[in-house]
């Protein structure tokens, strides 16, 4: 029984990866390979070629900023993708209009020390709270996360 949707067979040959599953009931036929890590609604499993070490999920290190006084916002993006750059700039405009009221911090992902050490590419928090749309985040939403959290500081 296959039950593999969103990304069937992503063969890449340098890291042997044979599957990457996004399903929350999966049932891995044996020839498909073994599952080597599952977190939430992501499975990894593995068919071994040779010498290559099994790929690892990353665990987010990153700790967003919370502010009493203010609003923080925190944007991790990556510059190859297109996705994070428009979110990102809606982000940036958005907070422009509330100047001092809001506080942001942006971080590139790009960077492989800032990866390797928060193992996070894409991230958005509003005083700590993550919020995700999954598309770019569009300025109306972040205008209204942004008014509403403003409002309860008052």
């Amino acid at each position: 029984m296959q039950v593999y949707s969103i990304r069937k067979a992503l063969n890449i040959p340098q890291c042997k990866i044979t599957e990457i599953i996004s399903e929350k009931e999966v049932h891995i036929p044996p020839t498909a390979g073994e599952e080597i890590q599952r977190d939430k609604e992501t499975i990894i499993v593995w068919k071994n070629f040779g010498d290559a070490q099994p790929p690892k999920l990353h665990k987010s290190k990153f700790v967003p900023q919370k502010l009493s006084n203010k609003v923080a916002v925190d944007v991790i993006w990556h510059p190859m993708c297109m996705i994070l750059i428009v979110e990102r700039a809606n982000v940036r405009e958005v907070c422009e209009e509330y100047k001092d009221r809001v506080v942001l911090r942006e971080f590139d992902a790009g960077d492989i020390d800032f990866l390797k050490k928060y193992e996070i590419c894409r991230g958005l928090f509003f005083n700590g709270i993550s919020k995700c749309w999954g598309y770019e985040a569009p300025k109306e939403e972040v205008k209204k996360v942004i008014e509403d959290l403003l409002s309860k500081k008052a």
